[in-house]
């Protein structure tokens, strides 16, 4: 007979997956839409337009309202887990896109060179140092927003 504790503990392993699995779903989603973004701008030439790039916050605080509000309506998330989950479809968004954007930025020297006119740092970016830089930013913008939003999504 399992015990309490054994119950808890394979309750909390189940939560974390269904955490994860529905994160990466929704990260991957996110990632395919900043990729469309990024290929439409690039259409219409507007992707030398380097201000433009904001919009990808929209696609992301987007994807992390979704989880929210698909994991409260769901599940009994607490604060922590909403924490969690905002970071997980952070990360699921923003490093996928960081690595296109790291092979982009190999095989299209002209977009590097115009990132690296409009850069203060120009003459220290890479395609490396500016996925790098994609990351952070995406990432301190995802968990930022997750902790103002999250108050309005916890249980009482």
């Amino acid at each position: 007979m399992k015990s309490s504790k054994d119950i808890s503990s394979i309750s909390r392993h189940k939560l974390h997956n269904k955490i994860s699995i529905k994160s990466l779903q929704i990260g991957l989603v996110v990632t395919a839409s900043l990729i469309s973004y990024f290929l439409v701008m690039k259409l219409l030439n507007l992707h030398e337009v380097l201000i433009l790039r904001t919009g990808n916050f929209i696609f992301l605080a987007a994807g992390i309202l979704y989880a929210l509000k698909y994991f409260t309506k769901k599940l009994n998330i607490d604060y922590l887990q909403g924490i969690k989950i905002g970071a997980y479809v952070t990360a699921f968004s923003v490093l996928p896109f960081a690595l296109f954007m790291y092979f982009y930025l190999h095989l299209d020297a002209e977009f590097m060179s115009i990132v690296q006119q409009h850069s203060p740092f120009g003459d220290y970016l890479n395609p490396g140092v500016a996925s790098g830089a994609l990351v952070f930013e995406g990432v301190a913008s995802g968990l930022l927003f997750t902790y103002i939003v999250m108050p309005y999504f916890k249980k009482e």
